[in-house]
């Protein structure tokens, strides 16, 4: 498996990410304002759940043009993806990023 990825990544060009992230930048700036703003007009924060989880999310999301009503599921899917692959996220972590989002 391991060999089948580098040899992926060798192919994936360079040029081709750095302008797919250059051209993502807005978007995402603009995602990060979206939801600080709805923290900051809730009143209150879970910087993993209400921010830190979703970012990805919903890069991930415009890059495969899902719709914004199905980024919570998709994050709760790549999480448990993840969850499954990798020991670096806590118990704790895994359960706040299954939950509900707020307002999503």
């Amino acid at each position: 498996m391991g060999r089948y990825i580098a040899n992926a990544a060798r192919r994936f060009p360079r040029a081709f990410a750095v302008k797919l992230i250059t051209d993502l930048r807005p978007r995402i700036r603009a995602t990060a304002n979206e939801l600080i703003d709805r923290c900051r007009t809730r009143g209150d924060m879970d910087f993993i759940a209400d921010f830190a989880a979703l970012i990805p999310a919903r890069v991930i999301s415009d890059i495969l043009g899902l719709p914004e009503a199905d980024i919570p599921e998709f994050t709760r899917h790549i999480y448990n993806l993840a969850r499954s692959l990798s020991s670096a996220f806590s118990s704790d972590d895994r359960s706040r990023a299954a939950k509900p989002q707020h307002g999503s």
